[in-house]
């Protein structure tokens, strides 16, 4: 009796046989394997698919032919045409012209993954570069003109709208609108500044003449309104003064002299000056802070079993207040004099 492995994909086991005639049994079942194995790489060399590969040399399984022909490119006539070669023929050809993906897409219908896959290896010059550089800058410049545009109208539309659902205000609605609105936006009395003024102060010129409609709805004479702009040093006053008066409808002479926001550092150097259309002043500030680390150690060794060993962190961090105390906050842009 012998059992033995001829090779690693086949057990063999005989019965009845010798030791020799095994032996050479396994030899002769190696060498016609060997012959296939030539003979089904040459016939993958000549042209001939792996199916009949397996019939002619009366092999079950195609794997093993595969396995057999490694590395020897299937023949062309078996591959299947791929149903998209000829509009990736069209779009490499369209990118080599220095066309944009988004041209091409519009004759080429594909996703732009596929788009992106098929001419990742297609070179374009540094002149088609340049190009398609500056006309997808301006097609981004056009569609966010186009998406301002839109919004633009969109808000349009619904302020109408709106305008549209409310309708005209009866006494008690404007009556209630005006005090709603002055209670955001108008003066009041403090404890350390009790007065009975109204005076309202906004930069809204829809807010300014809802007011004054409020005011007229209940009786006030123009006589007794007084006007006056509020507006930065380097501002310009006339014209400030021009508008509101077309806004209030009124003499720009009715006008009090108008109040600067002067803000300087101690009359030597003038608070920054902004184009922001409501004043907002963005500014910093130094961070004077002073980091200190103390380390100390010690070391002793009395003997060969017996030391001692002692280590000390000591860690200072000082964060002074950049601004001066005392004087006005609002007057300290953080400079300081030597």
């Amino acid at each position: 009796m012998f059992s033995g492995v001829v090779r690693a994909q086949t057990f063999v086991v005989f019965i009845g046989v010798s030791v020799m005639d095994a032996v050479y049994i396994g030899i002769m079942s190696c060498e016609r394997h060997e012959r296939k194995k030539e003979k089904a790489r040459e016939l993958r060399w000549l042209g001939f698919s792996t199916p009949q590969i397996a019939k002619m040399l009366a092999v079950k399984s195609p794997r093993t032919i595969s396995d057999w022909t490694e590395g020897i490119p299937n023949p062309e006539w078996t591959k299947r045409p791929n149903a998209k070669d000829d509009l990736r023929e069209i779009a490499r050809a369209m990118r080599l012209e220095g066309r944009s993906y988004r041209e091409i897409r519009a004759n080429v219908p594909v996703s732009k993954s596929t788009l992106s896959l098929w001419l990742k290896d297609v070179p374009i010059s540094d002149e088609q570069r340049e190009l398609l550089e500056a006309r997808r800058a301006g097609a981004s410049e056009r569609r966010a003109t186009a998406l301002r545009a839109r919004r633009i109208a969109t808000v349009e539309r619904i302020r109408k709208e709106s305008a549209a659902q409310i309708g005209n205000l009866d006494n008690r609605e404007l009556w209630i609108a005006g005090v709603v609105a002055y209670w955001a936006e108008g003066s009041k009395a403090k404890p350390w500044r009790p007065h009975q003024r109204v005076q309202l102060i906004n930069s809204d010129e829809a807010m300014i003449r809802f007011f004054l409609r409020w005011l007229d709805s209940l009786g006030v004479s123009k006589g007794d309104l007084q006007y006056r702009v509020s507006i930065h040093e380097r501002g310009n006053v006339a014209r400030a003064v021009r508008f509101w008066a077309d806004t209030c409808k009124v003499d720009p002479a009715l006008f009090s002299k108008a109040a600067m926001f002067v803000i300087n550092y101690r009359g030597a150097l003038p608070f920054p000056t902004t184009t922001d259309p409501c004043g907002q002043i963005t500014y910093g500030t130094r961070t004077a802070e002073n980091d200190g680390a103390y380390v100390g150690k010690i070391d002793y060794q009395q003997s060969a079993k017996h030391s001692i060993f002692g280590r000390v962190l000591l860690t200072h961090v000082a964060v002074p207040n950049p601004f001066d105390k005392l004087n006005n906050l609002l007057q300290d842009t953080g400079y300081r004099s030597a």
